[in-house]
């Protein structure tokens, strides 16, 4: 975070009261420990519940408070194609149509990348188009219904892989703290 955006993080809380003359000492504080999403969810915060400008150690409580709001992550490729031919879809409660001119390619079409894939345990003929058929894994008798299951790209697809090293990324940085 450089420190102009800092400063104007710091403030949007120029109308709690005893605002200091200086912030030299609030951004010594926060200039390595926090990112700016952080910064600016626990400024958020300290808006919606302090009275009285915060002490650096209080934005720290804060932002302690909120960090889990911004985690960090690393940007998807875009992975949207054009279409040939845009469509066009009107609802009764839209002024205008909505107009598609982009469809967005998964690396699996089972699951949306998701890593869970949907299937009907009964007849053919009561289940949803988007469904698969296959038995369950319960034994003797039960009605028919939809279920989810791991994917068979689970270990494979690259978003899947992405988001799981994501979260093992905030994890650590989490335990590092």
């Amino acid at each position: 975070m450089t420190q102009e955006e800092f400063k104007r993080e710091i403030q949007r809380m120029v109308g709690l009261r005893f605002y200091p003359a200086s912030m030299v000492g609030h951004w010594e504080v926060v200039r390595d420990r926090l990112p700016l999403s952080v910064l600016s969810a626990a400024v958020e915060r300290a808006l919606m519940t302090r009275t009285d400008f915060p002490t650096p150690v209080e934005l720290l409580q804060d932002a302690d408070a909120v960090k889990h709001y911004a985690r960090p992550t690393t940007k998807d490729e875009d992975r949207g194609v054009e279409l040939r031919e845009p469509l066009e879809f009107t609802a009764p409660e839209l002024s205008r149509p909505i107009r598609v001119t982009r469809e967005w390619k998964y690396y699996c079409e089972e699951c949306s990348d998701s890593g869970w894939a949907s299937f009907w345990c009964g007849r053919d003929s009561t289940r949803s188009p988007w469904n698969k058929t296959r038995r369950c894994e319960r034994h003797g008798e039960h009605g028919e219904h939809d279920y989810a299951a791991k994917c068979a790209c689970w270990a494979i697809n690259p978003a899947l892989i992405r988001k799981r090293e994501n979260q093992g990324r905030y994890a650590a940085q989490e335990k590092a703290k």
